[in-house]
């Protein structure tokens, strides 16, 4: 089941990505995505269910690069626990997927900051929801599960910006 989920958060961020392409003529922004693909590929192929990259930073970059968002990151502290950096990403990845789905948003604001014994993670974007209504479909849920799993909690905050903060 793991290895399902890891597989179709791949192909997410993939497609959404293949579709920034077909308006932009970056041959980098290209040859990234065509990577991106084969990486895929080969997890199909081989089933690897540890596909997560843990250069966190790098990561991210080109997936925003990839949707056309721009990561400003106010504060990163190191995270050195593997299960912390795979949540990291994890998120990073699902927010910048739910800024290109949702919103005309063009920009994510990370921090991340190591307090005594946990980290606190924030995740924003400027353009908050409007209706007010927070859904807690596929995006958030997987968030929630991942945050739950290391006994963290999870707090969304939708006024004038939409923010993700987690303390873990």
């Amino acid at each position: 089941l793991k290895a399902k989920i890891n597989i179709h958060e791949e192909m997410n961020e993939l497609l959404l990505s293949t579709v920034y392409l077909l308006d932009n003529d970056d041959q980098e922004l290209r040859k990234d995505i065509l990577n991106k693909w084969e990486n895929n590929a080969l997890l199909l192929s081989k089933e690897n269910e540890n596909s997560v990259n843990q250069d966190m930073v790098n990561d991210l970059t080109t997936l925003s690069k990839s949707l056309g968002i721009t990561i400003n990151f106010h504060h990163l502290d190191d995270i050195k626990e593997l299960d912390i950096r795979k949540l990291f990403i994890t998120v990073g990845k699902e927010t910048l997927l739910n800024i290109a789905k949702h919103t005309s948003d063009k920009k994510l604001i990370i921090d991340v900051v190591r307090k005594e014994n946990h980290y606190v993670m924030t995740f924003a974007n400027e353009e908050g929801n409007k209706n007010k209504n927070i859904v807690y479909g596929s995006g958030l849920t997987n968030i929630k599960r991942h945050v739950t799993q290391l006994n963290g909690k999870m707090t969304i905050i939708n006024d004038d910006n939409f923010i993700v903060k987690l303390e873990v």
